[in-house]
């Protein structure tokens, strides 16, 4: 399966998906001393389309594909605020897949 990012990253082929991860978001880590869970997400590694290289891309909602991570405006209220707008894209398969075997 092809995926790209709504900021235009990608295309990327999946080539393995961990599920129901809470971990908190790495700014959360970077700047509390016990950061609470995210939601619930996914974390990919990737390849490029034709297999090659290895590319990382997580905090994606497997239901609505978007992104759950955050970001900080800078200023000391409420520096959490809900961050990217970015969302997983499915792209159509590039090759035949087969499902089923007869």
């Amino acid at each position: 399966m092809l995926v790209k990012t709504g900021y235009g990253t990608g295309p990327y082929r999946i080539k393995h998906i961990v599920r129901g991860c809470t971990c908190p978001c790495s700014l959360d880590k970077f700047n509390m001393q016990t950061p609470p869970p995210s939601p619930p997400h996914v974390h990919m590694i990737l390849s490029d389309p034709d297999g090659r290289g290895e590319f990382y891309l997580g905090w994606y909602d497997e239901d609505t594909l978007q992104s759950v991570a955050r970001s900080y405006d800078g200023s000391d209220e409420d520096c959490a605020i809900p961050a990217s707008k970015d969302v997983l894209i499915i792209l159509p398969d590039d090759r035949p897949v087969q499902t089923t075997l007869f």
